[in-house]
């Protein structure tokens, strides 16, 4: 039998303790243990170059260590779960500055001036991120077409996984970085008669001018102009949207002009009805003064950000409390709290406020991230990022984050 992590043998009524000395020297000859991958290295299905290679591994690859062959080779598993067989030699239990690699070899991409570390592109829109490499896996997040995708382990058969760092994600979708003016050639080559294909090349197309410099406005006057051809009403409203964001975005205020708007006297809070001329944070007696005692505190670790680690939950805001110093740090304000108001320059932005009316008024002084088509950063502070976000077409939460 099993006691405490030991063999226990019963012998003529005494127990011999025989400590497993099978997984010390399991541990130490490092099986199961983690490793890097120093220099760029093909994964094999066998430990003999003449077999059939799955995939390359890429300098800063960690693999699990599963065994070693003939002490030439190590079978190791990679972080999509695919097993196989490596070279020794390029395995080591630390990376240096000092070590000799290769660069990666093709078609993997690396300090390109869009990313530095080993890496390829999306080449599609929208590409569901999954929790597991399976097609049945939780959706965790996605790409939109062109953004930078990390790789570590590169498989060689277009429908395997690929670990993406945040997920998982098929490796027939990556690629080289787009190019715009192939995407715009793509389009209007397309027969206006084909309208799911031009639909998904517009779809590309808005995507990847997000993710790039120069004008969206052509990208998105392509897609607007296939929603009126399939008569969408709610892209319709969103092409034009976002054209109007886009224009914006070439005449944006300067810092210092952003800026005075954030320190104005005319921005500024209202929670519960109640006025605070500083708009990320209040002090702990005001906050309980004005909402009472919150639905929930959650016990948080220090953050470098904030001067408290206590999240004081409300049913239409958070803030971090520091009460020692009375303080209460405001995370995020939603517009459905009864009295709650951001006004900005002197016009409030409230739960009846629009999404077409924040952008008539603000298009001049907002960052955007096509990627987050309802958020809206406000670079008003240095020390603070302010966003205001957008659901079903009304104006849905204030969010507040310090910067380091």
């Amino acid at each position: 039998m099993i006691e405490n992590n030991s063999f226990i043998i019963e012998k003529k009524g005494k127990k011999v303790t025989i400590v497993f000395f099978a997984l010390f020297l399991f541990g130490y000859l490092g099986f199961g243990q983690k490793q890097w991958i120093v220099s760029p290295t093909e994964l094999y299905t066998a430990y003999d170059t003449n077999k059939k290679a799955i995939g390359v591994l890429l300098r800063g690859a960690v693999v699990e260590v599963l065994s070693t062959e003939q002490s030439l080779w190590t079978k190791v598993k990679v972080d999509n779960g695919m097993i196989g067989f490596v070279d020794s030699a390029f395995i080591r239990k630390a990376l240096n500055a000092s070590d000799h690699y290769l660069l990666s070899p093709s078609p993997i991409i690396e300090n390109d001036g869009h990313y530095g570390s080993p890496h390829l592109f999306v080449q599609v829109a929208s590409l569901r991120i999954r929790e597991l490499p399976s097609p049945d896996a939780k959706i965790v997040s996605y790409f939109t077409m062109g953004e930078v995708a990390a790789v570590d382990f590169y498989p060689y058969d277009p429908n395997a996984w690929v670990n993406v760092d945040k997920g998982f994600i098929q490796q027939k979708y990556l690629g080289a970085r787009p190019k715009l003016e192939n995407l715009y050639h793509q389009f209007d080559t397309i027969s206006l008669a084909n309208r799911n294909g031009r639909k998904k090349i517009a779809e590309r197309l808005v995507e990847f001018a997000w993710n790039s410099s120069g004008s969206k406005v052509p990208a998105l006057e392509r897609f607007l102009s296939v929603a009126e051809e399939l008569g969408d009403k709610k892209k319709i409203g969103y092409a034009k949207l976002q054209i109007q964001i886009a224009k914006g975005l070439t005449q944006t205020l300067d810092y210092k002009e952003l800026e005075a708007i954030g320190k104005s006297e005319e921005t500024y809070i209202k929670i519960n009805g109640i006025q605070f001329p500083n708009y990320t944070e209040v002090t702990y007696s005001e906050m309980l003064e004005v909402l009472g005692e919150p639905i929930k505190i959650i016990e948080g670790e220090d953050d470098c950000c904030y001067s408290g680690n206590q999240s004081y939950c409300y049913d239409h805001a958070e803030f971090v409390v520091d009460k020692q110093k009375n303080l209460a740090e405001i995370v995020w304000i939603g517009f459905k709290g009864k009295g709650n108001v951001f006004v900005i320059n002197g016009t409030p932005i409230d739960k009846n406020t629009t999404e077409e009316e924040f952008v008539n008024l603000a298009s001049r002084w907002v960052y955007y991230n096509g990627k987050y088509p309802n958020e809206y950063d406000l670079p008003f502070l240095d020390y603070c990022n302010i966003i205001i976000s957008f659901k079903d077409g009304k104006a849905e939460k204030l969010s507040l984050s310090l910067i380091p």
